[in-house]
């Protein structure tokens, strides 16, 4: 009974093992699909043509002499590495479109931000156009070198991305500053309570405006910093003031006022 089960097991295992692997026919069609996708990215990509074109054949040889194995399952085995060797040389690619597109995206949501925030605007648009000029000057000898520079980029692009949107937290701590240097009630009290810190707050305005023009545009960690570091200087400015607005008054609600009257009545009866 034992040996029984374990046959079934190891049967069921060999089914499986089979299953996995794809026969010659539609190795042979995700082969053609391949060759047309790394055809694809050499005409979006020109200047990385020659290590397209030197891959496809390297991967062509590859494939061929796959056919010609004996066994069907090792040859389908075969082919498959063979597909896996023309498609390592794409991922790298298609990260570079996707941050390509992040930034771009991220740009345009971005579109209106304050002065202040306008080198990080900039920023952004001069490493979307440095990031494209490298990839097309590019002219790798090989996969590595193609690889590194299409990563290389990418990271530039996405760094260039984060650096922007970090902008979203130093418009939050913009106008929450703004909103309380406007407050009525700040402003009505003893000018010698908030003119200090009033005079703070706009120190901080141009402290966190002389943060950000002074980054390295063309280096978006930096401005990425820069920015991180002008949000923090506005929320700061912003903490007394917070202190000093009058809590609200609280008043009394429908069903607190009524619970005494009922309170009353009850005693009455």
């Amino acid at each position: 009974m034992m040996r029984s089960r374990f046959g079934l097991f190891g049967l069921a295992a060999m089914l499986l093992s089979a299953s996995c692997t794809k026969d010659e026919a539609a190795q042979t069609a995700d082969w053609n699909r391949n060759v047309e996708n790394v055809q694809k990215h050499a005409a979006k990509f020109p200047s990385f043509k020659g290590v397209f074109d030197q891959r496809v054949s390297d991967a062509q040889k590859a494939f061929d002499e796959a056919k010609g194995v004996s066994d069907k399952s090792a040859r389908a085995d075969a082919m498959g590495a063979a597909n896996r060797t023309l498609n390592d040389l794409l991922p790298p690619f298609d990260a570079y479109d996707a941050a390509s597109k992040q930034l771009s995206d991220t740009i345009v949501k971005h579109s209106t931000l304050p002065p202040a925030l306008t080198p990080v605007l900039d920023s952004a648009k001069t490493v979307q156009t440095t990031a494209a000029a490298n990839i097309a000057a590019a002219v790798p000898t090989n996969v590595g070198e193609a690889k590194a520079k299409v990563e290389e980029n990418t990271a530039m692009l996405k760094s260039a991305s984060d650096a922007l949107t970090s902008t979203d937290t130093y418009v939050v701590s913009q106008k929450t500053l703004a909103d309380l240097m406007a407050d009525k009630d700040i402003q009505n009290l003893p000018a010698a309570k908030v003119n200090p810190l009033m005079d703070a707050a706009k120190a901080a305005q141009t402290s966190a405006a002389d943060q950000v023009a002074k980054a390295n545009k063309s280096n978006p960690a930096e401005m990425k910093m820069a920015v991180a570091a002008a949000a923090n200087t506005l929320a700061q400015a912003a903490e007394p003031l917070k202190a000093l607005k009058p809590a609200p008054v609280a008043t009394a609600s429908k069903d607190s006022k009524e619970k005494p009257e009922a309170a009353a009545k009850g005693k009455k009866k």
